[in-house]
């Protein structure tokens, strides 16, 4: 049943907005993935400056994806 939903509405292709909004979450993980290990997968840092540096680095990966476009390639299923 949620097969047969899922392949009735979905289109064809990714939406390439869908495909820049993953590559963002992905961006996200990543950098916070990073800090953990960064400090040895511990909690002994200041999270506030995460918090803050995680919107730069995402608004940063966002205007590096606007202008090389690579969100725009076409994506199968």
């Amino acid at each position: 049943m949620i097969k047969k939903y899922l392949t009735s509405s979905v289109t064809r292709f990714a939406s390439k907005w869908l495909v820049l909004a993953i590559d963002l979450v992905t961006v996200a993980v990543s950098f916070v993935l990073a800090y953990l290990i960064r400090f040895n997968l511990t909690l002994n840092f200041d999270v506030s400056k995460l918090e803050l540096q995680i919107p730069l680095v995402v608004g940063v990966a966002l205007l590096a994806f606007l202008i090389t476009g690579s969100y725009k390639g076409v994506v199968r299923h």
